[in-house]
Protein backbone atom coordinates (compact mmCIF):
# COMPACT_ATOMS: atom_id res chain seq x y z
CA UNK A 1 0.00 0.00 0.00
CA UNK A 2 1.04 3.68 -0.65
CA UNK A 3 2.12 5.77 2.19
CA UNK A 4 3.76 2.58 4.04
CA UNK A 5 7.12 3.72 4.26
CA UNK A 6 7.74 3.27 8.08
CA UNK A 7 6.70 -0.39 7.55
CA UNK A 8 9.24 -0.84 5.16
CA UNK A 9 12.09 1.35 7.50
CA UNK A 10 12.48 4.41 4.51
CA UNK A 11 13.16 7.46 6.35
CA UNK A 12 13.05 10.65 4.40
CA UNK A 13 14.68 13.66 5.41
CA UNK A 14 15.51 17.18 3.55
CA UNK A 15 18.19 18.82 3.81
CA UNK A 16 19.01 22.38 1.98
CA UNK A 17 22.95 23.34 2.67
CA UNK A 18 22.08 27.34 1.99
CA UNK A 19 23.58 28.85 -0.95
CA UNK A 20 27.50 28.03 -1.16
CA UNK A 21 30.04 29.51 -2.14
CA UNK A 22 31.03 27.19 -5.78
CA UNK A 23 31.53 27.59 -9.44
CA UNK A 24 27.69 26.62 -10.03
CA UNK A 25 26.61 29.18 -8.14
CA UNK A 26 29.10 31.85 -8.73
CA UNK A 27 28.18 30.48 -12.38
CA UNK A 28 24.31 31.27 -12.33
CA UNK A 29 24.25 34.58 -10.07
CA UNK A 30 27.05 36.08 -12.26
CA UNK A 31 24.19 36.61 -14.91
CA UNK A 32 22.17 38.91 -12.94
CA UNK A 33 24.95 40.43 -10.89
CA UNK A 34 28.54 41.33 -12.34
CA UNK A 35 31.06 39.24 -11.42
CA UNK A 36 33.59 41.82 -9.00
CA UNK A 37 29.78 43.19 -7.31
CA UNK A 38 29.66 39.15 -6.37
CA UNK A 39 32.88 38.15 -5.54
CA UNK A 40 33.14 42.11 -3.09
CA UNK A 41 29.62 40.48 -1.60
CA UNK A 42 29.76 37.02 -1.29
CA UNK A 43 30.89 36.47 2.37
CA UNK A 44 27.78 37.90 2.86
CA UNK A 45 25.65 35.78 1.49
CA UNK A 46 27.52 32.53 0.18
CA UNK A 47 28.33 29.64 2.50
CA UNK A 48 31.63 27.95 1.96
CA UNK A 49 31.16 24.21 1.48
CA UNK A 50 32.43 23.40 5.12
CA UNK A 51 29.48 25.80 6.32
CA UNK A 52 27.20 24.25 4.04
CA UNK A 53 28.52 20.56 5.12
CA UNK A 54 27.12 21.40 8.99
CA UNK A 55 23.24 20.90 7.89
CA UNK A 56 24.46 17.25 6.23
CA UNK A 57 25.80 16.36 9.20
CA UNK A 58 23.22 17.77 11.63
CA UNK A 59 20.86 15.35 9.82
CA UNK A 60 23.23 12.85 10.13
CA UNK A 61 23.29 12.85 13.97
CA UNK A 62 19.69 12.92 13.93
CA UNK A 63 17.87 9.60 15.23
CA UNK A 64 15.74 7.66 13.01
CA UNK A 65 12.34 8.80 14.86
CA UNK A 66 13.71 12.60 14.42
CA UNK A 67 14.96 12.19 11.08
CA UNK A 68 11.73 11.35 9.67
CA UNK A 69 9.90 14.32 7.85
CA UNK A 70 12.61 16.27 9.18
CA UNK A 71 13.59 19.29 7.39
CA UNK A 72 17.38 20.14 8.10
CA UNK A 73 18.65 24.12 7.46
CA UNK A 74 21.10 26.20 8.93
CA UNK A 75 21.94 22.66 11.06
CA UNK A 76 18.76 22.85 12.71
CA UNK A 77 15.91 20.38 12.36
CA UNK A 78 12.31 21.80 11.55
CA UNK A 79 9.28 20.21 11.16
CA UNK A 80 8.99 20.24 6.75
CA UNK A 81 5.30 20.27 7.11
CA UNK A 82 5.33 23.67 9.64
CA UNK A 83 7.76 25.03 7.23
CA UNK A 84 5.90 24.50 4.21
CA UNK A 85 2.55 25.94 5.71
CA UNK A 86 4.91 29.33 7.22
CA UNK A 87 6.20 29.29 3.43
CA UNK A 88 2.57 29.00 1.41
CA UNK A 89 0.81 31.63 3.64
CA UNK A 90 3.85 34.12 2.95
CA UNK A 91 2.60 33.84 -0.62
Amino acid sequence: PRGGGQRHGVVVTAVHPGLVRTKLAFGFFSQYVPRPVLESVAHLLLRTPEEAALSVLAALDLSRAEAAGAYVVDGQRRRADAHIERSLRRG
